[in-house]
């Protein structure tokens, strides 16, 4: 929204626009606070920013530096880099609140209405909320309230509604529903005449043609259209892995279900059916521990042309990327997880597949989805698009040229021939109870920058150790030196990656626009002094 009114103001908008927060996106850059102030105190900025790049790599290069350098004035050189950087953020603090207070135009989240004095104390002529579907009431009527003439909420219900985590009636009444449950809109269907103050935006400019028919037939009865630039594009594939994963795996540290079987496909894939990625490709799961799964054998698979990533589905809401591969995880036709028959599927997997710039690839069963589409209508249609919609392959004709091997030494012996030791071996291993993996293989296993083992039991529900993550780097100790004060000091860094829950540290926060406030995986950088 932010670009979309710089946009239309042009040079003037930097005189009106002010975006609350902080953002990486560089565009965006030059309406925040710190942006803004760049501008008013270029001489000033610059020399913080000077600051905070030569104490950055003062602190990346201290063991180093004090190798070559015993005396103090390093660690006085850093103590000026912070009172400068320091100086700069308080101004920055204070020139916040003005802008809060008299910009004409303000971004900012919900959260920052609510708990920012200066803001919530504020009338506007307009107030536009974005990502309604997921704003829970409360929020939806504390931005209402700041609204003298006008409120717009622009929004999707037939994607993620907000995030509640009770089961109590009177909290769902309240922080389960938004606005157009409120209105009674999200019980319409798309092809329905709406009420007069809802405006349904037909036109697409994401997706393909082809990936958004199969998205507008199964959840906007057919009401999307594409525009003309976008192209047509070529046929989303379905993987039907109904062979080779018939169950569902479970992790009971995750409290998620994983499907291991997923690193083969995408190992395939990349080697064999490069046409189905592209220069960025999002991996997406229902599940936690499969996108943990995922995003180690990401870090396997990037190439300089080939990007990758992996998310939640809950998690992908708002963004976007060429070429977008769906693993559905949890196959079994016996007891469907409740991603599959729950209220919310039909909205999740419309935000899977409709994140799809060019490219869509769908890892799923087909025996799965004909048990479901017996007694279910979104099913029936889902069934239906596979059959008409999208090119079904079989995961045999994936893995066909796969080799296989009897045991894990095998596997690791396989790759010793094709790669030279200065590779790093792959991130993610299995590990049998019935097969242990050899002590060798641990050892060279945990030299690699990142590592997610699982171990596989026999028989069902599987309890395997996700989310470790073997991370080590360390440097120094160096030798000693003398500190502005004449101490003897000496220097070492260290840096490591943990999964918090392994700690017990389980807490969380749903956020109004999506996602959640903490992330699992904890970076752990020591710069350490004595």
């Amino acid at each position: 929204m932010v670009r979309a009114v710089g946009l239309a103001l042009g040079p003037e908008a930097l005189e009106h626009v002010f975006r609350a927060g902080a953002t990486a996106n560089a565009e965006i850059q030059s309406y925040t606070c710190i942006g803004l102030l760049e501008k008013r105190e270029p001489e000033l900025a610059a020399a913080a920013k000077r600051a905070e790049q030569r104490l950055r790599e003062l602190t990346l290069n201290l063991p180093t530096l004090l190798k070559a350098d015993s005396t103090s004035r390093i660690f006085q050189e850093m103590q000026q880099c912070k009172d400068l950087v320091k100086s700069f953020g308080a101004q920055a603090k204070s020139f916040s609140d003005s802008l809060m207070a008299d910009s004409q135009c303000v971004a900012a989240t919900l959260a920052m209405l609510v708990i920012n004095f200066t803001l919530s104390e504020r009338e506007f002529d307009v107030v536009y909320i974005d990502e309604a579907s997921m704003v829970s009431l409360p929020f939806a009527f504390a931005g209402a309230a700041q609204a003298a003439e006008q409120i717009v909420f622009a929004g999707d219900f037939r994607q993620l509604p907000p995030i509640c985590h009770s089961d109590e009636r009177d909290v769902k009444e309240w922080f389960g529903r938004n606005v157009f449950d409120y209105l009674g809109v999200s019980q319409r269907r798309t092809d329905d005449i709406l009420p007069p103050f809802v405006s349904m935006l037909r036109e697409q400019y994401r997706m393909t043609e082809r990936i958004a028919q199969v998205v507008s037939d199964l959840s906007y009865h057919g009401a999307l259209i594409t525009n003309q630039g976008i192209g047509v594009g070529t046929r989303p594939v379905f993987v039907d892995v109904s062979g080779l994963c018939p169950t569902s795996l479970y992790s009971v540290q995750e409290s998620s279900y994983y499907q291991p079987h997923s690193v083969i496909l995408l190992n395939a894939i990349c080697t064999n059916f490069r046409e189905w990625l592209g220069p960025e490709n999002l991996l997406l799961s229902p599940f936690r521990a499969q996108r943990a799964l995922l995003d180690a054998a990401s870090k396997d698979l990037l190439r300089p042309n080939r990007q990758m990533s992996a998310s939640t589905i809950h998690k992908a809401q708002g963004s976007q990327e060429h070429t977008v591969i769906v693993d559905l995880t949890a196959h079994s036709t016996d007891n469907p997880q409740k991603f599959f028959t729950g209220d919310e599927a039909e909205n999740l997997i419309n935000v899977a597949l409709s994140r799809a710039q060019q490219n869509l690839v769908v890892f799923g069963s087909v025996r799965l989805v004909q048990t479901l589409a017996a007694t279910n209508e979104y099913w029936r249609r889902f069934w239906d698009k596979i059959r008409n919609g999208y090119v079904q392959v079989s995961v045999r004709d994936i893995i066909a040229e796969i080799p296989r091997h009897a045991n894990l030494s095998g596997a690791y012996q396989s790759l010793d021939k094709h790669q030279s030791e200065q590779q790093l071996l792959p991130s993610v291993f299995v590990e049998s109870t019935s097969e242990p993996c050899p002590e060798d293989v641990k050892r060279r296993f945990g030299q690699t920058k990142l590592g997610i083992k699982l171990v596989v039991t026999s028989g069902g529900r599987l309890p395997p150790s996700s989310g470790v993550r073997l991370v080590r780097d360390v440097e120094g100790p160096t030798p000693p030196a003398k500190d502005a004060w004449g101490n003897t000091r000496v220097a070492v860094a260290a840096t490591t990656k943990i999964n918090r829950k392994d700690f017990g540290l389980t807490w969380n926060a749903a956020l109004e626009t999506g996602g959640i406030l903490v992330d699992d995986e904890v970076t752990i950088t020591l710069d350490v002094q004595s």
